[in-house]
């Protein structure tokens, strides 16, 4: 079964990274955001994410294949284009 993990401006990094590997081994998971977030909402999730996608150690497709970048590109799709990320 496939899971819906719905990320909120009040979760870490942490706690997202804990349920994807949970949901990962029953299934898989999609992401998505929150639905009815205002516009500062949505800017704190790209805000955290964007500063987890710049901290991360890796190389560009990796950091494609990111939980961060596809937060970030979610984001993206529904505010329009972020700034280029620093890798």
């Amino acid at each position: 079964m496939i899971h819906l993990l719905e990320i909120n401006p009040t979760q870490t990094p942490k706690e997202v990274y804990k349920l994807a590997r949970r949901q990962a081994m029953t299934g898989g998971f999609e992401l998505g955001i929150q639905q009815g977030l205002t516009q500062s909402e949505v800017e704190h999730i790209r805000v955290i994410w964007g500063t987890e996608l710049d901290a991360l150690k890796l190389d560009n497709s990796q950091k494609k294949n990111s939980i961060a970048y596809r937060i970030v590109a979610l984001i993206s799709d529904k505010l329009g284009p972020v700034e280029q990320a620093s890798f």
